[in-house]
């Protein structure tokens, strides 16, 4: 065959329009070339409407889309994670990490000249969930699709933040009410900055621990 049937050609079009357009492009190459495949033994066989046989066999066009869209982001899906601020690739500079760093070993210091109790347990907390997280910052996105990784690097990123910001709220204020008030000051304030990421991440959570593209 040498040119693509018609009724491929509709049938590509309406199975992969959910998708933005590089997935777009990928997915109708690989169905195209499975399809054409199928045909092609089809019509050795003597069948009079190989192609028509072939997509029939794959399934109607709802089976399909629905079992590519479980594997793949859609294109309204990469529009809401690109407006996500905190789902993004890029990696913590060297810089960065070491500022980041000297600010955590050099607290204890700070605190000791402020003459306030340091409460050593949480901040030994609060360096694991720095630590753990500077780590899963490196070992995700090797080993995820980069939509995915976006996903769960972000949904990473929502949990650090909120810890990191509550643990020196705590080591730093000095009485509990005013703790409280630091604390609740500062959850609501993330909230109403990051409310939209997290149900936008959340959403695509089970996707993105699958490893869809």
């Amino acid at each position: 065959m040498t040119h693509t049937p018609q009724p491929l050609t509709d049938y590509l079009a309406a199975v992969t329009a959910p998708f933005p357009a590089e997935t777009a492009a990928r997915l109708r190459g690989e169905l195209q070339a499975h399809v054409l495949d199928a045909a092609e033994a089809l019509a050795d066989q003597g069948d009079p409407t190989p192609t028509e046989t072939a997509l029939r066999d794959l399934g109607s066009v709802r089976e399909v889309r629905r079992a590519l869209e479980r594997q793949h982001y859609t294109g309204a899906e990469e529009e809401v994670l690109l407006a996500c601020r905190f789902a993004h690739l890029k990696r913590t500079s060297p810089l960065s990490m070491a500022l980041g760093a000297a600010i955590v070993l050099a607290w204890p210091l700070l605190l000791q000249w402020l003459e306030r109790p340091i409460t050593w347990g949480l901040y030994g907390a609060l360096g694991a969930v720095v630590l753990a997280s500077a780590i899963l910052e490196r070992w995700v996105p090797p080993r995820f699709p980069a939509r995915s990784a976006r996903v769960l690097l972000g949904l990473l990123r929502l949990c650090m933040v909120p810890a990191v910001i509550g643990a020196f709220q705590v080591l730093t204020l000095d009485g509990e009410a005013t703790r409280w008030a630091g604390l609740l000051g500062a959850g609501v304030g993330f909230w109403l900055v990051a409310r939209h990421d997290w149900r936008t991440l959340w959403a695509l959570l089970p996707k993105a621990l699958s490893g869809a593209r």
